[in-house]
């Protein structure tokens, strides 16, 4: 048996590894120390026995047996200790990509409701927001001067009428004595003359008639289309002057179509031309996401779909811009002219797209970057360069990253670079 024990044979009795943690000096210090007491008393006892030799040997088997399950335990806990990691991989599929543009909504057709006579507005015949159709009364307007015009303009017509049966019969009369030689060639010249010029003054007079008609039938104000009318400016009982200039009464609006208006940047412009143009199939369904303010989220209640139908011949000189005009349909008139909307307009098709989930995506000075996980499950900072925004929550990876790479996906917070993790398998959606 060796004459002497360092503190390494110990350690390596105990837990078969000199380097283990587990094992502290004080426990190490205590065997040393029970080794020494023993031969203390085997140097000064004459004759030391061979079996206090052997339970010398067995206590400190049995020291080393309990140290060891301890060493293994600890070494079990230490790697449970490894932190559940969500990961996932990037969606590789083929997308349609979208960029977002703010727009106004515009009735596709509105109309004002104008006075076009002079008069006192004697009647009201609709409340403001109602849904009036088109050629329903709105207004009526005193129309006692304008009655009497078409009485007079009647009158005028009336004796044009008569002066015109008379020159005919004197026009006549004179055809015949000329052909008795009764008559000169020019008395049925002049004859022939006055006819004409009764003709002139019946049609003029008739002309006259239809213009005070039709200023009398200004005073009865009907709808132009039908929609929603707004609420009226002039009450009944006050005067209007609209014979000189048409005076605006109120406004109707037909939201049962719509139009959603905002422009695009010329460099977009250029770029989707270059790719067909948008007479493509995907600009005949362009989602428009209606909303009260720029920051509200999409939800399915507020998502229109409907097709570009309308581009600017010109680009706006001062903002470089080209105006678009998408066309929805309203079936349930909760959309209203001026309302504010985001139009979601397809600019590129990739193929093979890698797609991470947005919001693992975190950016410091150097840009955005992903934590990824290697093959020894420990965590790495990993730069990428992003592209567009792919059913809004899942965003392109131009490049960093391989169709393979597991990368956290949430909690980016609770790991740092070089930690070694659990990482637990996700859906990449």
């Amino acid at each position: 048996m060796k004459s002497t024990y360092t503190k390494s044979d110990i350690r390596r009795v105990i837990c078969l590894n000199p380097q283990s943690p587990v094992v502290s000096e004080r426990h190490i210090d205590a065997s040393c120390s029970r080794i020494v007491r023993l031969r203390t008393q085997d140097s000064s006892t004459a004759g030391f026995s061979r079996w206090r030799k052997w339970v010398l040997l067995i206590w400190i088997c049995g020291i080393a047996a309990a140290l060891l399950a301890g060493c293994r335990k600890s070494e079990k806990e230490d790697s449970s200790s490894a932190k559940n990691i969500e990961v996932s991989t990037p969606l590789v599929d083929s997308v349609t990509l979208y960029d977002e543009y703010p727009a106004t909504l515009l009735s596709d057709s509105e109309s004002s409701v104008v006075a076009k006579v002079s008069g006192t507005i004697l009647s009201k015949h609709f409340k403001a927001g109602q849904y009036v159709k088109k050629g329903q009364l709105l207004y009526v307007i005193e129309s006692t001067p304008y009655s009497a015009a078409v009485n007079q303009a009647r009158a005028e017509v009336e004796s044009a009428k008569s002066k015109l049966d008379y020159v005919n019969t004197n026009l006549k009369a004179l055809q015949e004595a000329y052909a008795a030689n009764a008559v000169s060639e020019m008395e049925v010249q002049e004859a022939r003359s006055s006819r004409d010029q009764a003709i002139a003054s019946l049609n003029s007079a008739q002309a006259a008639l239809e213009v005070q008609s039709l200023k009398l039938g200004y005073c009865r104000i009907t709808a132009p289309i039908s929609g929603k009318i707004s609420s009226s400016l002039l009450d009944v009982g006050e005067y209007v002057a609209g014979e000189g200039s048409p005076v605006q009464l109120c406004r109707i609006y037909n939201d049962d179509d719509l139009l959603v208006d905002f422009s695009i940047p010329e460099a977009v412009y250029s770029k989707i031309s270059s790719e067909g143009g948008l007479a493509r199939e995907a600009f005949r369904h362009v989602p428009v996401i209606i909303s009260a303010s720029p920051s509200d989220d999409a939800t399915p209640a507020n998502v229109f779909t409907g097709e570009l139908m309308y581009e600017a011949p010109n680009v706006t000189p001062t903002s470089g811009s080209i105006n678009l005009r998408v066309h929805i349909k309203n079936p349930t008139t909760y959309l209203r002219s001026g309302m504010y909307a985001k139009v979601k307009l397809p600019v590129s098709t990739v193929s093979d797209a890698l797609l991470v989930r947005d919001a693992s995506i975190s950016t410091d000075q150097r840009g955005s970057y992903l934590y990824t996980i290697d093959s020894k499950n420990e965590v790495a900072h990993t730069p990428i360069v992003t592209g567009g925004l792919y059913n809004d929550s899942l965003r392109l990876v131009k490049s960093g990253i391989s169709r393979d790479t597991r990368y956290v996906t949430r909690a980016m917070i609770n790991v740092r670079t070089g930690e070694k993790v659990n990482p637990v398998n996700v859906s990449p959606r």
